[in-house]
């Protein structure tokens, strides 16, 4: 659950300094795209291409962060193959014994 929340918060932020980089150096005219969005006289407007451009990049840096998190992180069985986890005993009670322990 932490990994969408982290790609989401990460992808909110890329498209926020994306429309601040749009804002300023001048690509673009107009309010942070949040601001729009949190207007209470204004909404959203999807007609603007810098506001679609923000909230594609926030949709796909979301959704690869997801991806890129599982694979990197351990998030599928596969990935952690045989290495112990938290829950493996230090001591394994089936192995056999050595000369030493019997």
């Amino acid at each position: 659950m932490l990994v969408i929340i982290y790609s989401v918060f990460g992808g909110f932020l890329v498209a926020s300094s994306t429309s601040y980089a749009l804002w300023k150096f001048h690509v673009s005219e107009g309010d942070f795209w949040l601001e729009n969005l949190t207007s209470y006289k204004m909404s959203l407007d999807l007609s603007d291409w810098a506001n679609l451009v923000c909230i594609g990049v926030f949709a796909v840096l979301s959704v690869s962060g997801i991806f890129v998190q599982n694979s990197c992180c351990g998030g599928s069985a596969e990935a952690a193959g045989d290495e112990p986890t938290e829950k493996t005993p230090l001591i394994d009670k089936d192995a056999p014994k050595t000369e030493a322990e019997a």
